[in-house]
């Protein structure tokens, strides 16, 4: 068959150049130009088309197609070219052959569908899941009984897309799981540092719901005292681009405080505008906290150790008052050197270790006696006694030890450095009882230096007595900054000094 038999037919393509060559005789739809006008008409119009098409023509359905339809038929062409379609893609036949031979019977109209998938075969006998979003319409034909004379297939390969969006999917998948259940919390917030997204740990550090935070601004959530610091951080990183990290706080909805880190970034649009922050956000409260007693307990041991300097020297100097020899002064300084370390043991730090071994139960007298041995003078008179002590039996368990010596520690302490044990003729009374489930104990110092009026500031000591008193034993503490000595009352419930 030579081309000039066909003279209708396009030549600006390459599947042009092919259907003209091929020999139709030799096919079921007969030469070209025996070619009923419907058929020409639809081929010519595909040719034409940049689109994916293919005419499947006749009961056969013999494959004609354009140049865009091609790849889909992968190494099956150019051998599919004028053989019928169920020889091209057998492997879809249970799919499409009833499809096709409906709308070839006139039993139905056009069909479409997106991203259609199909399992086929078109390199060689690998097996692959292609998706395709696809039209099948009648081609109208006046010579054909049905009027339909072949299906009209245009087609274009969806599989790549699909693929990508699934993988696109999978991956949102997996980041709202990581979003949603990671153990720090993520926030993504607008330039005007309004809520746009929050994951659950977020929600928890925040204690507030989701549909709540997405309804407020960061600076809602933020400590008065941290706002402006805050506001000034996000407009730079809004100018510069540069993430920051921040120590902050956020207020909770029952007014406590958590402190947090947040490490926030800068997100851009695609013509590189500044579009969200981005900031991730792990509560620090309890390393806080840890900061905030070690500070506490390096004040306390700082203040400890100015104290025994100055009741070291008080000892001293008692002890040279009553002593009549050398070798008389030194065994005074060493026992009472030695009462003051162990009465030091009393006021450690509790641990899991001092628990057992130097917090013991033992009784008010005993504990008393022990705090406040390196002040005792052997030399006392029934006229002159430095400490007089009151009361009733009354046990002390070993939870109460610590934070009962460290307060009666600090009473000797301020005594020795500034009042009655400071100078010989000077005493202190001490008297407790128990009344209505208290425990009452007053601590009165005589004859020390007269008292001009109350300290104008709280001393480290005190600060510290008052934390023991009303935080650890739940009781009261004042002070009576009598000229003639210092009166100090506490009371506090005997149940928590039996713990």
């Amino acid at each position: 068959m030579t081309q000039h038999s066909v003279p209708d037919i396009p030549s600006t393509s390459k599947m042009s150049a092919l259907i003209r060559a091929k020999d139709w005789s030799k096919t079921a739809l007969g030469a070209a130009d025996t070619w009923s006008p419907g058929l020409t008409l639809v081929v010519n119009l595909m040719l034409a088309s940049g689109f994916p098409m293919a005419v499947r023509w006749g009961s056969d359905f013999v494959m004609i197609y354009n140049d865009g339809y091609r790849p889909i038929l992968g190494e099956k062409h150019p051998w599919a070219l004028g053989l019928p379609f169920r020889e091209v893609w057998p492997e879809v036949q249970p799919q499409l052959k009833p499809l096709h031979e409906a709308i070839l019977g006139g039993e139905r109209g056009a069909f479409f569908a997106e991203d259609l998938l199909l399992r086929i075969q078109r390199h060689g006998g690998e097996w692959e899941d292609a998706r395709f979003t696809i039209s099948y319409s009648p081609i109208p034909d006046a010579l054909a009984a049905t009027g339909v004379g072949g299906v009209l297939v245009t087609a274009v390969e969806t599989t790549n897309r699909v693929l990508m969006e699934e993988a696109l999917r999978a991956s949102e998948e997996r980041f709202a799981g990581l979003f949603r259940q990671t153990s720090v919390g993520v926030v993504q917030c607008g330039l005007d540092s309004r809520f746009l997204l929050v994951n659950k740990r977020f929600c928890e550090i925040a204690a507030r719901p989701e549909s709540e935070l997405l309804s407020l601004r960061v600076s809602d959530v933020t400590h008065p005292d941290d706002r402006e610091e805050d506001i000034a951080h996000l407009n730079r990183l809004a100018a510069d681009g540069i993430p920051f990290v921040v120590e902050k706080r956020y207020v909770r909805p029952d007014s406590s405080d958590v402190w947090v880190s947040s490490n926030v970034a800068l997100t851009r649009d695609g013509e590189g505008r500044p579009q969200h922050f981005v900031a991730v956000i792990q509560d620090i409260t309890e390393r806080k906290r840890s900061q905030e007693q070690q500070e506490l307990l390096m004040g306390e041991l700082n203040h400890r150790v100015k104290n025994l300097f100055a009741v070291t020297n008080s000892v001293i100097s008692l002890s040279a008052r009553s002593a009549q020899t050398v070798d008389d002064l030194t065994k005074k300084i060493h026992g009472r050197l030695n009462a003051l370390a162990l009465a030091h043991e009393l006021i450690l730090p509790d641990s899991a270790e001092q628990a057992g071994a130097k917090a013991q139960p033992t009784s008010l007298n005993n504990l008393l006696q022990k705090i406040l041995s390196p002040y005792i003078d052997s030399g006392d008179t029934a006229e002159h006694r430095r400490i007089v002590m009151s009361g009733p039996p009354v046990a002390v368990g070993a939870r109460a030890v610590t934070n009962l010596a460290l307060i009666l520690h600090e009473f000797a302490t301020n005594a020795a450095k500034y009042g009655a044990l400071s100078v010989s003729e000077g005493s202190v009374h001490i008297k407790w009882s128990e009344r209505d489930g208290l425990l009452i104990l007053k601590w009165e110092e005589h004859g020390g230096p007269k008292l001009a009026a109350p300290p104008t500031t709280r001393g480290f000591g005190t600060l510290l007595s008052g934390h023991s008193i009303r935080g650890q034993l739940g009781g009261n503490l004042s002070y009576d900054w009598n000229p003639n000595g210092l009166v100090v009352a506490l009371s506090f419930p005997a149940e928590r000094l039996r713990d």
